[in-house]
């Protein structure tokens, strides 16, 4: 039973290799011989290889210009064509750098920041408007003795605390929309707004910000699918245009 199964196996593997065509580097061409037993020759530069591209305009050109049958993954940093052209497979990418301002935001959620280095990350990393800069740049932080009363084992003490107290609070919104460009690169660089919570701690002087749950990723993905339309308006209906990122086989070239 052993010595049949292990002839099947290799029956099943002779049938496999024997079905995939056999290709060969020749320096300026590729020598391709199929299963049947015909020997082909192709000039060694079969369409645009792993090329990088600066807009979606110049992909969907490198994808026409193939003359293959191409799939594009659109995702949240780069848009990426695969470039089928059997028996060598090529991508052409697109890549989407973030902005200044998406970055900021990534970086400076959630920290806690005294009131200078807060105004300056609004104006410089965030190009905020003046306006929306103003009701920080007011605040006027006070500091003041109350009295506190504690009764312990029959005994009264009175003692004293420090609080602070903010000035010009109630100029503070709880939270504002913040137009930044998602991406810096060609034809991407339009604002969109994200809506951004703001948390002041008079107890440490501090102010946060927070993008609101979820802003980000919602402004991506509804950009991913206005470039996903875009390219169907460039391309049409030959090619399939996916949400997502190719695996990682058509990242690489298959010879």
């Amino acid at each position: 039973m052993d010595v049949l199964k292990e002839t099947l196996e290799f029956l099943r593997v002779q049938a496999v290799e024997a079905s995939r065509a056999a290709v060969e580097n020749r320096g300026h061409y590729w020598e391709i011989r199929t299963p049947d037993g015909r020997v082909e020759f192709r000039p060694r530069m079969i369409g645009p290889k792993n090329h990088v591209v600066a807009s979606l305009d110049s992909l969907a050109e490198v994808v026409q210009d193939n003359g293959e049958q191409s799939t594009l993954f659109v995702a949240h940093d780069a848009i990426t064509a695969v470039l089928d052209g059997d028996p060598l497979v090529g991508t052409a990418t697109c890549p989407l750098p973030f902005s200044q301002q998406h970055n900021a935001l990534k970086l400076y959620a959630g920290q806690r920041m005294n009131q200078v280095d807060f105004v300056r990350m609004l104006r410089l990393d965030l190009d905020a408007l003046p306006e929306q800069i103003a009701p920080f740049r007011r605040l006027d932080w006070g500091a003041g003795a109350g009295a506190r009363g504690t009764v312990a084992h029959g005994r009264e003490s009175l003692d004293k605390e420090v609080y602070r107290e903010l000035q010009n609070a109630s100029d503070v919104p709880e939270s504002f929309v913040l137009s930044i460009p998602l991406y810096d690169c060609p034809g991407q660089r339009d604002k969109v707004g994200i809506r951004l919570n703001i948390d002041v701690d008079t107890a440490t002087q501090t102010i946060r910000l927070l993008p609101a749950p979820g802003a980000l990723t919602e402004a991506l993905d509804a950009r991913a699918a206005q470039n996903q339309g875009r390219l169907r308006s460039l391309l049409g209906d030959d090619w399939d245009i996916y949400l997502g990122s190719p695996g990682t086989w058509a990242k690489v070239s298959s010879v």
